[in-house]
């Protein structure tokens, strides 16, 4: 089994287009093998066919495929797999096992539960799992429409209800950025460029204060502990890549920070994703637009499906929606900081091409624009009038 260190030390190769080396594709071709078995295991090497295909921030994806001839005598077969292997998210904690073994978990019950795709086969440099054919990711813009908000918040309410034999104290956030700052101290760019954000950054805004904060406003959101998604972006929400949006129906995937976290950490960070379009095809690969976070109006409505799910019914009160938009808005700044410190640490070990400290940057930016909604208190920004909302703001 290759190992971790040797496929990170493989980043030139196999994160150049869609080449991928051969010590890779030899890894896939034993991994189909192993976990696909029938057909894969009477494919020879060279005719194992593997591409690397556009992945996340931290993983690596790959499509192998049988090649047509064998594809057509395995009519009932799995004649593509989706390779992912783990980027250097896992290298950031010092519980990166527990981690690893727990996504697993979680992936292995939601594809039992139809929520997630198959899964094939998982080892400790990722996992093997259903490729899922003629699907585009969501765009930042997209999410808006009322119809898909509506199915986003019904899915986020889905995971919610969810019991899972993970840990309940969700506390993997905090803990993880306790461990993200201290790391983030002892880091040394030798890259300029990076050195100079990075001192902005520093010089901007005091680390240690802000993760004083954070914590504070986490201790104050009263908001539950569900089991949630944790990173409801556009990227993992897929629809048909030819399909009416009028007619879409939304699948989410990408499990690897899903756990037990407070609720409005999964609806803030949703909100949060409306800021930003990765899909920017110039260094470094993203813009960000504070404007574009929902509107009171938007959020109400977001909230009011996903109350409506989770309770199944139509009786919601605006009280109830008053409070988990303010547990939303004060989380997103635990997500903010998360990320940015996130990018940090990832700007210095991945090899990933994306912009992570102008992300982080950026981040911080957006934490200390919406650090009013720490102060904020459910009801500031409503007043009724013969039943309608109105925003103040």
């Amino acid at each position: 089994m290759l190992g971790y260190k040797a496929l990170r030390s493989l980043k030139n190769y196999f994160l150049t287009g869609k080449m991928v080396d051969a010590k890779i594709k030899d890894f896939g071709y034993n991994l189909c093998r192993k976990y696909l078995g029938g057909e894969w295991k009477k494919i020879s090497p060279q005719h194992f066919e593997i591409e690397r295909i556009h992945g996340g921030l931290t993983n690596h994806l790959f499509l192998c495929s049988l090649p047509h001839e064998y594809a057509n005598s395995n009519p009932d077969g799995v004649n593509k797999a989706l390779l992912r292997l783990y980027g250097a998210f896992y290298a950031d904690l010092s519980d990166n096992n527990v981690r690893m073994m727990e996504e697993c978990i979680i992936c292995g019950l939601l594809a039992e539960k139809k929520m997630a795709p198959e899964l094939y086969g998982i080892f400790p440099e990722g996992r093997l799992e259903q490729f899922i054919p003629n699907v585009r990711a969501l765009t930042s813009r997209e999410v808006q429409y009322p119809r898909l908000s509506q199915q986003i918040a019904e899915h986020v309410a889905a995971f919610h209800k969810l019991k899972l034999p993970l840990s309940k104290e969700g506390t993997w956030f905090l803990d993880s950025l306790q461990i993200f700052v201290m790391e983030i101290k002892g880091l040394k760019f030798s890259n300029v460029d990076k050195l100079k954000i990075l001192d902005e950054i520093f010089h901007k805004f005091d680390i240690d204060e802000i993760l004083k904060f954070i914590r504070h406003v986490v201790e104050n959101s009263q908001s539950p502990v569900f089991f949630c998604h944790n990173d409801v972006q556009p990227g993992n929400l897929l629809v048909k890549a030819n399909e009416d949006l009028d007619e879409a129906k939304i699948r989410v995937i990408d499990f690897e920070y899903s756990c037990y976290n407070y609720r409005g950490y999964d609806i803030g960070n949703h909100f949060s994703e409306w800021i930003f379009d990765y899909n920017h095809p110039h260094y470094p690969f993203f813009t960000g637009d504070v404007t574009k976070y929902p509107s009171y109006d938007q959020k109400v409505f977001f909230v009011r499906a996903y109350l409506q799910a989770y309770n199944e019914t139509t009786d919601v009160t605006l009280d109830e929606i008053e409070k988990v938009i303010d547990e939303a808005d004060r989380l997103s700044l635990l997500s903010h900081f998360f990320w940015a410190m996130f990018s940090i640490l990832q700007s210095y070990k991945s090899s990933i091409n994306f912009g992570y400290l102008e992300y982080a940057l950026f981040r911080m930016e957006c934490l200390n624009h919406f650090r009013h909604f720490s102060e904020e208190k459910p009801g500031d920004k409503l007043r009724h009038d013969n039943g309608k909302i109105h925003c103040d703001v």
